[in-house]
């Protein structure tokens, strides 16, 4: 059990990190989208062609003139996945260790048009700690899932400085000694989370949970 692994971690240079995935369509599925819309505009009445093309520049000219709406659609299309970055991987229990939260500003066509090369607002992070313990059985003809938290805690909550290109912090992590490990059978299941938080204001609102292993000391 020891070499369980979320599917999303893998081991670099800097230790183990941990990251979402990609969120946000790219730029062949906006290829696509752009033609696909293009042949169902072809075929609408005369009145409602104007109709789209009317809205489409309304929101052209509102993007352009609208900081704020400019700023939001530039920081959204070069948003990178946020990271978490482990020294050591899996965790023990009864071990305090340094974890790095990190996301980048990609630069590319999107943040350039849109003139975005760092971060336009600074950001608030929480982070809490939670182990789960799942329970799966048979009632009657029924199938049930209990869930119960074994521990919960809130680790990190703090306002971070935007920069040119990424916006990073630290925080420590603890797994208390007298909490279970992780454990993963076909009917009960022990697992830690970390829930985050992550708010840059009228751009971002997001919640991320990240599952990770814990294992004996």
């Amino acid at each position: 059990m020891a070499s369980f692994r979320p599917l999303e971690i893998q081991r670099g240079l800097e230790g183990y990190v941990l990251r979402k995935k990609w969120q946000i369509p790219n730029i062949t599925g906006l290829f696509v989208l752009s033609i696909l819309s293009t042949v169902v505009i072809s075929w609408l009445p005369i009145p409602f062609l104007f109709l789209v093309v009317f809205c489409a520049v309304y929101s052209v000219v509102k993007i352009t003139l609208d900081e704020s709406a400019r700023y939001g659609v530039g920081a959204k299309l070069g948003f990178l996945p946020p990271e978490l970055i482990f020294f050591r991987y899996p965790l023990k229990v009864g071990e305090n260790d340094r974890i790095t939260f990190r996301r980048r500003l990609k630069q590319n066509f999107w943040t350039n048009l849109f003139k975005i090369n760092r971060f336009p607002v600074n950001s608030h992070i929480k982070i809490n700690l939670v182990c789960v313990e799942r329970v799966s059985y048979t009632k009657g003809t029924t199938r049930v899932t209990d869930v119960a938290v074994v521990y919960e805690k809130m680790i990190y909550s703090d306002n971070l400085l935007s920069g040119d290109r990424e916006v990073i912090t630290h925080f420590d992590l603890e797994i208390p000694l007298t909490c279970p490990s992780s454990f993963e059978g076909k009917n009960n299941q022990i697992r830690w989370i970390l829930d985050m938080e992550e708010s840059y204001p009228g751009l971002l609102e997001q919640k991320h949970t990240y599952l990770t292993f814990v294992v004996d000391s």
